[in-house]
């Protein structure tokens, strides 16, 4: 399927201050390199938005100015022209803005996690989501974990200069990354953590016992494991 998103505002917010699935999704959208639409209406609001005193603490506590979000927003973002959306629409004006950007920009996916879209489900053939729903379908259906090819599931690789033994850059660590259905792997994100987890268990399993390593007690000059 040939993605292209739309990312209402109060998301953007929650992704750049707070993190969480919003983040997790903008990050997946990045590096899958999926077209992230805007308009310059939603800009505005954007800006704006960021700019109310009761987001001050949180950049303050990030050592973040609303001027550095919103040049790193726009970098990720495609401006698209909007389209025409009739006010009849949206339950709430305001979200017509998010339509008009959807609509102009062939979006396949408004991502909200307001209900008076939500309720809407689809408009204009334009499937719309929360955080969550976009984040399953990417991930279901393009993408299976993978040992690291670059460290061989170990999470560490020997400098070339040091001879220390470093996180590998490959995997952050992990000994294992995505991989998606065309081939392309990339780490995974700290986000998902708690929801692989049992695979990555599962895997390292595997990986050990292919090692050799079976549990028994045994020296570890012994370990077939430690022989590598």
């Amino acid at each position: 399927m040939n993605y292209r998103v739309v990312i209402d505002t109060n998301l953007v917010i929650s992704a750049f201050l707070w993190g969480g699935t919003p983040y997790a999704l903008l990050n997946d959208i990045v590096v899958r390199e999926i077209p992230l639409l805007t308009i310059a209406a939603m800009l505005s609001e954007l800006d704006s938005a960021l700019r109310k005193p009761k987001f001050s603490k949180r950049f303050h506590a990030q050592q973040r100015t609303v001027d550095n979000v919103m040049d790193e927003y726009r970098r990720l973002t495609t401006m698209v022209t909007p389209a025409d959306i009739p006010a009849e629409s949206v339950r709430d004006r305001k979200d017509g803005i998010v339509l008009a950007a959807a609509v102009g920009g062939s979006a396949s996916h408004v991502v909200s996690g307001d209900n008076d879209l939500i309720v809407l489900g689809s408009y204009s053939n334009i499937a719309i989501v929360t955080a969550a729903a976009l984040r399953t379908i990417l991930n279901a259906a393009v993408e299976t974990i993978i040992q690291c090819v670059a460290c061989d599931g170990y999470g560490t690789v020997q400098d070339d200069e040091t001879g220390d033994m470093i996180a590998c850059e490959w995997c952050k660590g992990a000994g294992y990354v995505y991989r998606t259905d065309a081939g392309v792997d990339r780490p995974i994100p700290d986000a998902d953590y708690p929801h692989v987890a049992h695979t990555l268990e599962r895997l390292e399993a595997e990986r050990l016992r292919a090692l050799g390593y079976t549990g028994e007690s045994k020296k570890p000059w012994e370990q077939a494991v430690r022989k590598r």
